[in-house]
C-alpha cells in the first residue's frame, strides 16, 4: 500500500505532506510483549518476508534532535530545493542559536528565510543595546556585512569610530 509518487491525501500538487507509509517495531519495545505473541509475530514476519521486497531504511525517532531537520531535508528534495544537508553544520547551529529554537524554524521555513530572519533578529537586538556595545557597521545603512564582506566592514567600522570620536579596537 505504498504511495510512490502520488499526491498525499489533502495535499495540493507540488506540496509536500508527511505520509504514514511504514510499519515499524522497535526491537527494544518487543521485550514488553509476551513470548507467545512475539513467537506468532516472528512466524508472521517470516511468511510476509517471502512476498515483500527487501528494504533498507533509516529511522529517526521524533524525540531525536535530527528529526525535524531530516523531515526538512526530505521536503526540500521532494520540492526540488537544495537539501539542508549540503550546508555546513555550523550554519544550522548558528541559526538555531539566533532563533533560540534548536533548529525548528530553519527546518520549517528553509535556509534562506531562516538566514534573512536571523539577520533581522540580530540587527534588532543590536539596536536595543547601548551605543558603546553596538558594532557601528551593523547599524550603518550603507554597509551590510552580509553583502560587502568582512574586510569592507572592518574599514567602515574604523571610519565610523573615527567620525564618532570613539576608540574601539
Amino acid at each position: 500500500m505504498e504511495k510512490s509518487h502520488e499526491v498525499a491525501q489533502g495535499a495540493q500538487p507540488g506540496e509536500f505532506q508527511r505520509e504514514d507509509r511504514y510499519i515499524v517495531i522497535k526491537r527494544k519495545d518487543l521485550g514488553a510483549v509476551p513470548l507467545e505473541v512475539r513467537e506468532s509475530l516472528g512466524v508472521a514476519l517470516f511468511q510476509l518476508s517471502k512476498h515483500l521486497p527487501k528494504r533498507e531504511c533509516l529511522i529517526v525517532e521524533s524525540d531525536w534532535p535530527e528529526y525535524e531537520t531530516t523531515w526538512a531535508a526530505i521536503r526540500d528534495r521532494v520540492e526540488g530545493r537544495a537539501a539542508l544537508a549540503t550546508q555546513p553544520a555550523a550554519v544550522s547551529d548558528l541559526l538555531a542559536i539566533i532563533h533560540r529554537d534548536g533548529g525548528h524554524y530553519q527546518a520549517q521555513h528553509g535556509l534562506d528565510k531562516a538566514a534573512r530572519e536571523a539577520e533581522a533578529i540580530v540587527q534588532a537586538e543590536r539596536a536595543n543595546q547601548p551605543a558603546e556595545w553596538v558594532d557601528p557597521v551593523a547599524l550603518h545603512p550603507a554597509e551590510n556585512l552580509y553583502n560587502q564582506g568582512f574586510a569592507d566592514g572592518v574599514s567602515e567600522a574604523k571610519r565610523l569610530n573615527a567620525v564618532r570620536g570613539a576608540d574601539h579596537e
